[in-house]
């Protein structure tokens, strides 16, 4: 059986239209920016008093929400889900099922076989021919692994893009309802100050909330073991200044 190859259609295609699309998207965002900076020159910011030693629990509740929509991702990606797909990934789960029962026969054969009381020589032809037929099943096994692994390319594919969206959409509406990362460590200015920095500063608040939970548990965990390095660097910092002064 040969191993099934991946069409021109199905390949993922990576050209230069889509970069010229991003470039054109990013260079359109800035221009926007500049333009909105110099009709109406922004504030700065003041971070929230005592901010810094909340971070920590700002970062536990967004890791949560984060598994909130990760999970929502999954089970809306697995309505839509291809039932080709969902038989090819059962068949993987199938093989190692049986690669494994195949394992743990072979290791009680070769038990038997170095066993302190030699079998008989009838015997010992017996279990080298059973343990050859279930490593034979076992490499075959190996090999239609590999070949829906290939398969499953394409799928994988268009499920990764599809999810990165449903992510974001889910990741924007919960942002839109008020779980919020900068508006939780900055100080806005009153609205009938400066209503047009408040709306921007918003919009811009939901996208990277809306994006930071669209990239689901792990990209929350990387960004709090950031936070987490910080912190203990700087706490020794402080102790080692502490103890020098004392000396």
């Amino acid at each position: 059986m040969s191993d099934p190859k991946l069409s021109s259609e199905d390949q993922p295609v990576f050209g230069l239209k889509y970069t010229r699309t991003g470039i054109l998207v990013a260079a359109g965002i800035v221009l926007v920016v500049l333009l909105s900076i110099v009709y109406s020159p922004p504030l700065g910011l003041n971070l929230k008093r005592g901010m810094l030693q909340q971070l920590g629990t700002m970062f536990g509740f967004l890791l949560l929400v984060s598994l909130f929509v990760e999970r929502a991702i999954e089970v809306i990606i697995s309505i839509w889900s291809d039932p080709e797909a969902d038989r090819l990934e059962q068949e993987i789960e199938a093989i190692a099922e049986a690669r494994g029962r195949q394992q743990a026969r072979i290791h009680v054969l070769m038990k038997e076989l170095s066993a302190q009381t030699s079998p008989p020589p009838k015997r010992i032809a017996d279990v080298q021919a059973e343990v050859d037929d279930l490593r034979g099943k076992m490499s075959a096994g190996q090999d239609r692994d590999d070949a829906i692994d290939l398969e499953l390319v394409k799928y994988t594919a268009h499920t990764r893009k599809v999810s990165t969206w449903v992510g974001l959409a889910i990741g924007v509406l919960t942002a839109g309802v008020g779980f919020r990362v900068l508006h939780t460590l900055f100080i806005q200015s009153p609205p009938d100050e400066w209503y047009p920095h408040n709306v921007f500063f918003t919009l811009v608040d939901v996208l990277l909330t809306g994006a930071l939970l669209s990239g689901g548990s792990k990209v929350v965990h990387h960004v709090f073991n950031v936070y987490e390095s910080f912190m203990e660097a700087t706490t020794k910092r402080a102790e080692a200044s502490k103890a020098a002064a004392a000396s």
